[in-house]
């Protein structure tokens, strides 16, 4: 049997669980706080008729609710993974913990357990790894609670019809400490290159744009899903300036008043934390992946001419210490708590014993 990719440890009867990736970074942090301990999985678990008994009756339903929410590429791995993910979950949660907390809600593993949860009737909470999506497959919130970045993410769900416990915790990852600077220290200014790992088609229109801006040099932090020697092919000789692969990410490399180029991407909340220069490279007529990117601070490619886009920048620099309180402003708006304040409030949205609401706040999969 091939055990689905998460772990999970144990803060008195909760269990938080990691599916990897892009949330390990959340889940090492919230647990290092908290004090979790590492949990022993249940031995002998559940009788082998009875789990594949209830198996046989409820995976339909599972693999139909995925199917809404948009997540199957290959039908027939998705089957193996969601059938896999169904029985470990059965068997993990066969303990009957108090809640569980995760920190993705579109993956095929976290959608099977978080669905075994709620039919055991076990509080579900959810605390993102990522911005508030603007898309069918990341965006609902199947969960008894979630605990949002900020009042505004709050808002936007009510409005799409959600309803129950959402509180707004922060993000612990971030640390912003408002600016106070009377504007950028440097003259000079990296321009950095934050490619998401789409389709090779849409990294080479993302690069002949660049190819027209007048780059002295341009640094390229890869997402930890791409491969340096990949996209080096992907580049080939698309870009006439020099390039560097940064092993660092924008988060530890940008500062004030770098550029940073990046498409639909959650990077771009590092790179305002500093102080840079966020241009997004969304094509014209394709919706912006995040909700936060609406924001009038994102300097966005979309229709504009590579000439009008240059001006943006200069008349940002120009009046960095006005772009520098406007930072301020959006960190307000978007990002409500962080640091330690929102490992507190996490800390407090754990601690509240309840019992799982009969309802989940927002159920796309039943849509």
């Amino acid at each position: 049997m091939v055990k689905p990719a998460y772990k999970y440890r144990r803060y008195a009867n909760t269990l938080i669980f990691s599916d990897w990736g892009t949330t390990e970074a959340y889940y090492q942090k919230i647990c290092s706080f908290l004090g979790a301990s590492r949990a022993k999985s249940p031995v002998g678990g559940l009788n082998a008729v009875v789990l594949y008994g209830t198996l046989v009756m409820n995976l339909p339903g599972i693999l139909i609710r995925i199917l809404r929410g948009g997540q199957v590429s290959v039908l027939t791995k998705d089957i193996k993974s969601a059938t896999w993910s169904f029985i470990r979950a059965h068997q993990v949660l066969s303990g009957s913990p108090d809640s569980i907390v995760v920190f993705s809600q579109h993956s095929v593993t976290c959608r099977a357990l978080i669905w075994v949860a709620a039919a055991k009737e076990i509080r579900t909470v959810y605390l993102p790894h990522a911005p508030t999506a603007n898309n069918v497959a990341y965006q609902d919130l199947p969960v008894h609670v979630a605990g949002l970045w900020s009042r505004k993410d709050r808002e936007i769900y009510k409005s799409l019809g959600a309803s129950g416990k959402m509180k707004v915790v922060g993000n612990p990852l971030i640390q912003y400490a408002p600016w106070r600077a009377t504007g950028f220290a440097r003259q000079r200014c990296k321009y950095i290159f934050a490619p998401s790992p789409y389709h090779k088609n849409e990294l080479i229109r993302q690069i002949k744009w660049l190819k027209g801006f007048r780059l002295p040099m341009l640094h390229i932090c890869l997402h930890p899903r791409m491969k340096k020697h990949e996209m080096a092919e992907i580049i080939g000789d698309h870009l006439q300036c020099p390039i560097t692969f940064e092993s660092e990410r924008v988060a530890s490399l940008s500062e004030p008043g770098d550029v940073i180029f990046s498409c639909s991407s959650g990077v771009a909340l590092d790179a305002l934390k500093n102080g840079s220069i966020v241009v997004d490279l969304t094509a014209n007529g394709v919706r912006l992946n995040y909700y936060y990117l609406e924001d009038e601070i994102i300097v966005k490619l979309r229709d504009k001419s590579i000439g009008e886009v240059e001006q943006r920048i200069a008349g940002i620099r120009q009046n960095s210490a006005e772009y520098l309180q406007k930072t301020n402003v959006f960190f307000e708006d978007w990002m409500s708590y962080t640091g330690k304040e929102s490992l507190l409030r996490i800390k407090s949205l754990l601690d509240t014993k309840e019992a799982a609401p009969d309802k989940l706040i927002y159920d796309r999969w039943n849509a």
